[in-house]
C-alpha cells in the first residue's frame, strides 16, 4: 500500500492543477480551479489511504515466543503431566495462598487467540487442559481498532510488537499461576505425626535439613513424655541430627541401642529420616542424605545389625513397632504377619516378575492380601494416633504394591496356568474345588471368575477375585457372610446382634436352605 500512495503522490506531482476560464459578474475573464481536477483527485484519494494495523503473532522475546510455538504443538503426555502436577500441589498437598494471582479477570487465552488459530492442533482435549496459557491485555489489533491514515503514520507504528502478556493460567479456578516456591507447610505435612514434644525434632524442612540444634533437647528436657525415659528421649532427637549422617545414626542405634525399638516414637523416626532424601548432592547421584548408601561398608553392617535385631526382636511381640521398621510390618497382629511378607514383595519389577511366577510364593501373596483386607479398619477407634500415622503409611506401601503386582496376577493367573490363586483360596475356604474345565477368566480390568462345584458337579457357584483389593466373593458376597436373607430376619439381630458369624459357603446342595429352630431354657440356648 505504501508503494500505492507513493505512486499517487509521484502522478499527482507532475500535474498541474485542471483550470477553467470563466467570466466573473463583472465581465472579466480569469481562471478558476475545476471541481474534478485530476491532481486533486489523486492527491485526496492517496490521502484517504488507510492501513489496519498489523500485530505480530508472537512475542519479541526469543524465549517467550519458542514457549509460545510449543504450547502450539503441546504433547499430550506433557500436557496431562502439567495439569496432574497443577493438581496434586493444590489439592493433594493443599492450597495455598500465593498459588496464584486473586484477579481472575483475562483477556484471552491462547487456545482463542485469532492469530494463531490456524496454527491450534486439531485435538480436541487441547481446548479442555486445565493449565493453559492467557493474556493480562489485550492484543494492539484490537486496542488500535480504526486504520492508521498512511499519508501519517511511520512503519513503526503500523507494524506493532506483540501486545499479549502470557502467563499460565488455571482454567478450573479461574487464576493465574504465579511461581512455586518451596513451602515449609507442605513440610509439615509429609511429617509423621508424632507426640507434640517429639514433633519439632522430627521436622527438618528443606530451609534447615539438619533440623534443630545439638543443644535443644538438653533445653527442651521438661517437655519429655511420661511414656518416655530421659535417655530414651535425647536418643530419639539426635536420631535426625545431620541430614548426611542418618545412617550412622541409624546404625549406632542398632548396634547399641539407646531408643526402645517396641516403641512405635521409634519407628516413626527411624521412618522419617530414612525416607527423607535431604537437599540436592554435587558429588552423587543420590541426595544427600543417602549418600552414605553408596558405601559398601556401612551398608554391609547396617544389614548385619538390622539382621541381629530382628533376630532379638521376631519372637516379641510387643516388638513389632521395631520389626515393622526393617521390613516394613503392622502394628496389629493379623496385619502384621500378612504385611511383614507382602513387603518382602515390594521389590524390583524384574525381581517381582520372577518371584511370583512361584505358585506358593504367589498363594502366599495372595493369602496375606485376603487377610489384610478382611482385618484393616477393624480395629481403628483404639488405635492412637502415632499408630495410626504408622498404620496409614504402611498401608499406601501395600496398595502401591497391588498396583505393581496386578499385571503380573493377571498374566500368571489366566494365561500361565499358575495354581497359587487355587491353593490362597483353598486355605482359606477348604471346600473349595474350581469347577472341571473351567479357568479364571479376566473381567473388568481387575476381576478374575470361575466357579466352584460339588462333588458330582452338578451345581456350581461362581467366585470372583480382585487382584486391586482382594477381595472375595462368592454368589457375589464375602466369604463369611450370611446371604442378606438371612441378617434381615429379626430373629438374626435377637439372637446374633452386630456379631459376625463365621460361616463358610457351600456348593453341596443337601445345604442349601436348611431351618435351625432355637429355643431357651431357662438360661440355655437349644
Amino acid at each position: 500500500m505504501k508503494k500505492a500512495y507513493d505512486a499517487l503522490i509521484l502522478e499527482a506531482g507532475v500535474m498541474s492543477h485542471q483550470k477553467t476560464m470563466v467570466t466573473d459578474s463583472y465581465g472579466e475573464q480569469r481562471k478558476q480551479h475545476v471541481n474534478s481536477c485530476k491532481k486533486c483527485s489523486l492527491v485526496k484519494q492517496a490521502s484517504n489511504m488507510e492501513i489496519q494495523i498489523h500485530e505480530w503473532p508472537l512475542p519479541s522475546d526469543g524465549i517467550k515466543a519458542k514457549s509460545v510455538v510449543f504450547e502450539l504443538e503441546l504433547p499430550s503426555n506433557f500436557r496431562h503431566w502439567r495439569d496432574g502436577t497443577n493438581f496434586l500441589r493444590k489439592r493433594v498437598l493443599g492450597p495455598r495462598s500465593n498459588l496464584g494471582t486473586s484477579n481472575s479477570v483475562y483477556s484471552q487465552s491462547l487456545n482463542d487467540y485469532p492469530a494463531l488459530t490456524r496454527f491450534r492442533p486439531s485435538d480436541p482435549d487441547y481446548a479442555h487442559q486445565r493449565v493453559m496459557p492467557a493474556s493480562t491485555t489485550k492484543p494492539n489489533a484490537i486496542t488500535h481498532r480504526s486504520g492508521k491514515k498512511i499519508s501519517e503514520s511511520r512503519e513503526d507504528q503500523v507494524c506493532l510488537s506483540n501486545g499479549m502478556n502470557w502467563h499460565y493460567f488455571d482454567t478450573e479456578n479461574n487464576i493465574f499461576i504465579n511461581n512455586f516456591g518451596p513451602d515449609v507447610r507442605i513440610a509439615e505435612d509429609c511429617t509423621f505425626l508424632v507426640p507434640p514434644p517429639l514433633k519439632g525434632f522430627l521436622h527438618r524442612p528443606w530451609n534447615s535439613p539438619d533440623g534443630p540444634g545439638p543443644n535443644n533437647a538438653v533445653a527442651s528436657q521438661s517437655l519429655c513424655p511420661n511414656h518416655l525415659s530421659l535417655d530414651e528421649f535425647k536418643a530419639l532427637w539426635s536420631l535426625p541430627l545431620g541430614h548426611k549422617i542418618i545412617w550412622e545414626n541409624l546404625l549406632r542405634e542398632f548396634a547399641m541401642p539407646s531408643v526402645d525399638w517396641r516403641k512405635v516414637e521409634t519407628a516413626l523416626f527411624a521412618l522419617q529420616i530414612s525416607h527423607q532424601t535431604g537437599p540436592f548432592s554435587f558429588d552423587s547421584d543420590l541426595r544427600s542424605s543417602h549418600v552414605g548408601l553408596e558405601d559398601e561398608a556401612l551398608v554391609q553392617k547396617l544389614v548385619g545389625e538390622m539382621g541381629l535385631s530382628l533376630n532379638r526382636l521376631k519372637e516379641n511381640w510387643e516388638s513389632v513397632p521395631a520389626v515393622a521398621t526393617l521390613i516394613m510390618s503392622l502394628t496389629r497382629r493379623i496385619l502384621q504377619a500378612a504385611l511383614v511378607c507382602t513387603q518382602c514383595y515390594d521389590i524390583d519389577a524384574t525381581y517381582l516378575d520372577l518371584t511370583l511366577r512361584d505358585s506358593e510364593a504367589l498363594s502366599q501373596f495372595i493369602q496375606c492380601s485376603i487377610a489384610i483386607q478382611e482385618c484393616y479398619g477393624k480395629h481403628e477407634d483404639d488405635t492412637k494416633q502415632a499408630e495410626k500415622s504408622f498404620l496409614d503409611c504402611l498401608i499406601l506401601r501395600y496398595r502401591r504394591l497391588l498396583f505393581r503386582t496386578k499385571k503380573i496376577l493377571m498374566s500368571q493367573i489366566t494365561s500361565q496356568g499358575n495354581k497359587g490363586l487355587d491353593s490362597a483360596i483353598a486355605k482359606i475356604w477348604p471346600s473349595f474345588r474350581r469347577s472341571r474345565g473351567d479357568q479364571w477368566i479376566e473381567q473388568a480390568s481387575c476381576w478374575l471368575k470361575t466357579t466352584t462345584s460339588n462333588q458330582d458337579g452338578t451345581v456350581k457357584v461362581p467366585v470372583h477375585y480382585n487382584v486391586i483389593t482382594a477381595e472375595l466373593l462368592v454368589k457375589g458376597l464375602p466369604l463369611d457372610r450370611l446371604p442378606p436373607k438371612y441378617e434381615a430376619q429379626k430373629d438374626y439381630t435377637i439372637l446374633f446382634g452386630r456379631s459376625s458369624v463365621d460361616v463358610m459357603p457351600s456348593a453341596e446342595a443337601a445345604f442349601k436352605d436348611i431351618r435351625f429352630i432355637f429355643a431357651m431354657a431357662l438360661t440355655t440356648m437349644i
